[in-house]
């Protein structure tokens, strides 16, 4: 899914959060366009950059990936 702001809904993990094969997932959401992807993963691959700086963001270690701001989802 394509959206105004130029990025995409990559793909969507079921509710449970369970990866198979490799745990739970944390659902994250960019602050600026209040999309709300299902993993780290999953924003890192819309946005076009690795997990791990989603995570950096979403912890505060950097303030943001990609020049977007990031946090855990509730």
């Amino acid at each position: 899914v394509q959206f105004e702001s130029g990025y995409r809904e990559v793909y969507k993990l079921p509710e449970s959060g369970f990866i198979p094969g490799g745990g739970t997932a944390k659902r994250v959401k960019c602050v600026e366009t209040g999309i709300v992807y299902p993993s780290m993963k999953a924003a890192g691959e819309a946005v076009g950059c690795a997990p791990s700086t989603i995570y950096d963001a979403c912890t505060e270690s950097s303030k943001t990936a990609k020049n977007l701001h990031w946090e855990y989802a509730r």
